[in-house]
């Protein structure tokens, strides 16, 4: 009865893949502080950092 463990995860067919990071928009959030809205970009540069 050792092989029997209904409590025991079970692998996925997904699970073996890697996941891919999540883009950061760092380099983005930059360009619009520079070049254009400097409130909006502040707050996109805050939310980078905090993710």
């Amino acid at each position: 009865m050792s092989g029997n463990n209904p409590y025991q995860p079970f692998e996925s067919a997904g699970a073996s893949t890697p996941r891919q990071k999540p883009k950061n928009y760092l380099i983005e959030s930059i360009l619009i502080t520079l070049c254009c809205c400097l409130p909006l970009g502040i707050v996109g540069i805050v939310v980078v950092f905090s993710s």
